[in-house]
């Protein structure tokens, strides 16, 4: 009988485990004005949750209601323009169900003063280093060598420096985002800047095979004609 009931206590655990609302954000940490993007799954489907946002200072804004799809899913961008600098929580409650999501942290801008959280040091441990490959920039897109050193993220805002020997030029580079599965740079020209278009954005993702997809893009010019590709490989 005790065994029955151990069977049937572990089954109920397990579907309540699996069933447990769960959200997650994205970038970790990013520049201020850009927007993070929450998601949720496991929620009651159709129905109002009720999100919850706590400041860097401990307090918390007004409450938002969000509702969730026939799969008990959402997703919701917050627009980060008018948040404090710092760390800021967050966590939904699904008030149907009586349950509470996991809570996640991300942090608007990149303070010399304050370490990286430690979920943003991870995302970023795997871009660390020095590489090398062949890629485009400019408008149009010009082939390119790449070097590129990323020194880390407790540093401030300044993330490496970037060169394109082909093209005689080179930018330092300083965090635009870091999430779970990218990381983002603004790029400002220090020399070759007669050859090399300036304020770009630079993206960078890990490939299965260890190397590094790269784009270059620049807002100010045309999608197609402003955005260029490449492959980083590593060299640490």
């Amino acid at each position: 009988m005790f065994r029955v009931f151990l069977i049937l206590f572990c089954f109920v655990a397990t579907l309540n485990a699996q069933r447990a609302p769960r959200i997650t954000v994205s970038p970790l940490q990013l520049a201020p004005t850009d927007t993070v993007e929450i998601r949720g799954t496991g929620f009651t489907p159709s129905r109002l949750v009720i999100s919850h946002l706590r400041r860097p200072d401990g307090s918390e804004y007004g409450v938002l209601r969000l509702l969730t799809n026939a799969q008990g899913e959402f997703s919701h961008p917050i627009d980060t323009l008018l948040l404090l600098p710092g760390t800021h929580e967050l966590w939904i409650v699904d008030e149907t169900a009586q349950v509470t999501s996991n809570t996640v942290r991300f942090t608007i801008d990149f303070d010399a003063g304050t370490p990286a959280l430690p979920e943003v040091q991870q995302a970023l441990g795997p871009y660390i280093g020095v590489w090398r490959g062949d890629g485009a920039r400019n408008s149009p897109a010009v082939p390119a060598t790449i070097l590129m050193t990323l020194t880390g993220g407790n540093n401030g805002p300044v993330a490496g420096t970037i060169a394109y020997p082909s093209l005689s030029c080179g930018a330092v580079l300083t965090f635009r985002a870091i999430a779970t599965d990218f990381v983002e740079f603004f790029e400002t020209s220090t020399y070759g800047v007669e050859r090399c278009a300036g304020n770009g954005i630079v993206s960078v993702r890990t490939a299965p095979d260890g190397s590094l997809t790269f784009q270059w893009r620049n807002p100010a010019l045309p999608a197609v004609a402003g955005t260029a590709a490449g492959k980083l490989v590593s060299l640490r």
